[in-house]
């Protein structure tokens, strides 16, 4: 669900998790790893204001696909269970990945 840009900097008013994407020891995305460590911050964050960021700059984000990049902020998003806010990580090198990009 999108929030208006003032309800978001209302609700900003909070901690950022920038959240690592787990991965395993094959390159292969973590999801299972990424559910519980989402369901362990939204559970023990539970009464905090909290906001979650997947895909951050503190992330995998830069060597993951769109498609990867788009699993994770869904599965996020899905834990999250429209309980806490989530903002999905958008760094890339360069503005034109940004900016070109369509989900």
């Amino acid at each position: 669900m999108a929030l208006a840009p003032d309800t978001m900097r209302e609700r900003i008013k909070a901690v950022v998790i920038v959240q690592a994407t787990p991965m395993n020891r094959d390159g292969s995305l973590d999801l299972e790893g990424l559910k519980a460590n989402t369901r362990f911050l939204v559970e023990r964050c539970r009464g905090r204001r909290i906001v979650l960021v997947p895909t951050g700059s503190t992330g995998e984000a830069y060597a993951l696909t769109d498609a990867e990049r788009l699993r994770v902020i869904e599965t996020v998003v899905e834990c999250a269970g429209g309980n806490i806010p989530v903002v999905a990580g958008t760094a890339a090198a360069g503005s034109a990945k940004i900016v070109g990009r369509k989900p």
